[in-house]
C-alpha cells in the first residue's frame, strides 16, 4: 500500500472517529443513557464510563436534596427532589439519578416538573434534557418523587453529574458522584396490623372524626401533620356503630391539608391519610 493511500485511510479513519465522538457527545446532551449513576442496578457504571479522559470521579455529599422532613418520608407522599452541581468557570452540565434498593429495583416513582428532565428505562432513571444544560457556574434540576408503600425502609438516591468543558466531545469532562439516603417515618405511619379492616377511611365532619372499616374497639387515636407533629389525641373511643367509630370534640381549627391518623386497638395499629377541607 502506498504512503498516500495509507495517509488517506488514516485521515478518513480519524475523521470518522472525531465525527463519532461528536455525535456521541451530542446524543448525551439530550440525556444520559440508562444505568450510569453508580446505582446497584449497574454498580461501577458512571458518566466516566464514556467521559473517561478526564480525572477519576470524585464523591461529594449533599448534591441531592429534598423536602423530606428530618423524621423521614411518609409512604405514598410526594416530595420535590433537587439535584445541584456547582463548578466555577463552567457553563454546561448534565446529570442522572435513580432511587434504588440494594437489589437494583426502583423505589417509589418519579415525575418530571417540566421540560428540563427526561426519563430513561421506563422511569427508572431521570436525566437532563437537551434544553437544560447551560448555566453559569452551577445548575440545578428538580423533579418529584412519590414515596413507596409502608415497610420499605431507607431509600437511597444515586446520582452522577457531568461538569463538561463544553468542547463538543466527551473528552476532558469532570464526573462527580453523590448519594442521599432518607429513612421511612415508621413512628408516624405504621403498617396495618388489624386483621379485620376492610376499605378503611377517615374523615372530619364538623367537629367529629369518623373512622369506618375498622370493626373493632379503638383505644387511642393520634392525628399528626406531615412534619410528624402531634396535632390532636384522644383515648377510649366510646361511640361505635357497626364498623364506624365516631369521635366527638375534634378541633375544627385544623388548617386545610393532609394529616396522618394513627389508630390503636390493644397492640394493633393502623394508619390512614386524612384530607381536611373544613
Amino acid at each position: 500500500m502506498s504512503k498516500k493511500r495509507i495517509l488517506f485511510v488514516f485521515v478518513v479513519g480519524l475523521f470518522a472517529w472525531v465525527a463519532f465522538s461528536v455525535d456521541e457527545a451530542k446524543s448525551f446532551s439530550s440525556g444520559a443513557p440508562a444505568g450510569y449513576c453508580n446505582a446497584p442496578s449497574s454498580p461501577g457504571n458512571t458518566c466516566h464510563s464514556c467521559h473517561n479522559t478526564g480525572p477519576a470521579p470524585v464523591t461529594i455529599p449533599g448534591m441531592i436534596t429534598s423536602g423530606i422532613p428530618a423524621a423521614g418520608y411518609i409512604p405514598g407522599t410526594t416530595y420535590t427532589i433537587t439535584a445541584t452541581v456547582t463548578a466555577a468557570g463552567h457553563n454546561r452540565f448534565g446529570f442522572e439519578i435513580s432511587p434504588q434498593d440494594l437489589n437494583g429495583n426502583l423505589v417509589g416513582s418519579m415525575n418530571d416538573l417540566g421540560t428540563e428532565t427526561i426519563f430513561q428505562q421506563s422511569g427508572v432513571y431521570i436525566t437532563h434534557s437537551s434544553n437544560s444544560l447551560l448555566s453559569n457556574g452551577s445548575k440545578f434540576w428538580q423533579f418529584e418523587w412519590t414515596a413507596p408503600s409502608a415497610g420499605t425502609g431507607n431509600v437511597t438516591f444515586y446520582g452522577a453529574f457531568n461538569i463538561t468543558n463544553n468542547d463538543g466531545s466527551y473528552t476532558g469532562d469532570t464526573i462527580v458522584l453523590s448519594t442521599s439516603t432518607w429513612n421511612e417515618n415508621t413512628g408516624l405511619y405504621v403498617n396495618n396490623t388489624f386483621a379485620d379492616v376492610e376499605n378503611p377511611a377517615v374523615w372530619l365532619n364538623g367537629n367529629s372524626l369518623h373512622i369506618s372499616g375498622v370493626a373493632t374497639e379503638i383505644d387511642h387515636v393520634n392525628i399528626y401533620d406531615l412534619n410528624g407533629q402531634l396535632i390532636w389525641a384522644t383515648a377510649n373511643v366510646a361511640e361505635q356503630t357497626g364498623d364506624q367509630n365516631v369521635l366527638a370534640g375534634v378541633p375544627v381549627s385544623f388548617a386545610p391539608g393532609v394529616y396522618i391518623v394513627n389508630i390503636q386497638s390493644g397492640n394493633q395499629f393502623w394508619s390512614a391519610k386524612m384530607l381536611n377541607t373544613n
